[in-house]
């Protein structure tokens, strides 16, 4: 006797069934959900096309447009001795994103390509994300700066700042990004240097 029963799918096991045999076979943990929303996507990185040293301290960023490309070519302010002593903030802006209408923004990634000039004496004091040309949201960072330059990512593909973002807001020149460091450990000038700033976009369609 033949027995004609379909393939079961429960949870994370397929069962298949043949005649006079029952075949169990793992299903990798994969199940598929009726309804489900359009597919998760990133812009990719892009990099500022705008930058600006921004703020009330009496250090300014000098050459703020070198952070426009990754050539060692480097935006710099200079800290002091003083435990507490910051800079003027780093704004990026413009970094030509292109989301489409209807989608949700799930989250924000940052990328600098930064070093200073002795180790673990300058961190960051605020980065926040420029939306409408103002400092919005929740500082993500408190991160030491390094004699190597390296490239620190802040954020992540959830992580949305501690704000709202809309499509307009995202696509607009005026959305970016704000970067301001501050002596924490001690003491001596403190060449800051930046080479590259980028930033990438989840959302879902």
């Amino acid at each position: 006797m033949v027995l004609n029963v379909p393939n079961v799918v429960s949870n994370n096991w397929l069962f298949k069934t043949s005649p006079m045999d029952f075949e169990q076979k793992h299903y990798e943990g994969k199940r598929e959900i009726p309804g489900t929303p359009g597919g998760i996507t990133t812009t990719g990185w892009k990099g500022t096309g705008t930058t600006t040293t921004d703020g009330a301290e009496d250090k300014a960023w000098i050459n703020p447009n070198n952070t426009q490309t990754s050539n060692d070519t480097y935006s710099t302010a200079t800290t002091t001795a003083p435990l507490g002593d910051t800079v003027q903030s780093l704004k990026a802006v413009n970094f030509s994103f292109a989301v489409p209408t209807g989608a949700t923004i799930l989250g924000v990634e940052v990328n600098i390509e930064r070093k200073t000039d002795f180790n673990n004496e300058v961190r960051d004091k605020v980065v926040k994300l420029s939306v409408g040309g103002s400092a919005t949201g929740t500082g993500q960072s408190t991160m030491a700066w390094t004699t190597t330059e390296r490239t620190d990512t802040i954020g992540s593909s959830s992580e949305m700042w501690g704000t709202t973002l809309s499509i307009a807001q995202v696509n607009a020149a005026d959305f970016g990004v704000f970067i301001q460091p501050e002596v924490y450990a001690g003491g001596g000038n403190n060449v800051l240097s930046i080479d590259y700033i980028q930033i990438r976009v989840h959302y879902q369609t």
